[in-house]
């Protein structure tokens, strides 16, 4: 039998208490400790698992929505402080990865996916033949 749930009114109003008291504390404009909002961080301050936050993101939507809310900040900062420097860049860099942010150059030489088909010009085809034929007659002597 599963335990009874403790997801209530509380849980809605300590989670929106959680997102708007994370901020980053700076010190004569120089950051000294990051305090974004987490999963994790929510999870400690409710004192449950995160899987039961994860839960609740499925079955509750005003819960899912204030998750969405959290997500949106932690990029937006994660965001911002990489640009700027405040946040080691490398970090924010991994952690925008949960967020479908990536490092890659896209090469597609396939002009979007379909294959590209060469057309020559006949006598240029001709020319090119024949310029084969040579290379293998020459070869097989």
């Amino acid at each position: 039998m599963a335990r009874p749930t403790i997801y209530n009114e509380e849980i809605l109003n300590k989670t929106t208490e959680y997102i708007n008291g994370c901020k980053d504390f700076e010190l004569e404009n120089k950051l000294i400790k990051v305090n974004i909002p987490t999963i994790e961080g929510l999870a400690r301050y409710l004192d449950i698992n995160k899987t039961t936050i994860y839960a609740w993101r499925k079955e509750k939507e005003e819960f899912s929505n204030l998750i969405e809310t959290l997500l949106a900040e932690q990029a937006t900062r994660l965001v911002n402080g990489g640009l700027t420097g405040s946040y080691n860049s490398t970090i924010a860099k991994v952690l925008l990865t949960k967020h479908g942010y990536r490092d890659a150059t896209d090469s597609d030489v396939t002009s979007g996916g379909d294959k590209i088909t060469i057309v020559l010009a006949p006598d240029l085809a001709n020319k090119y033949i024949e310029s084969n034929r040579t290379t293998e007659d020459n070869s097989q002597r």
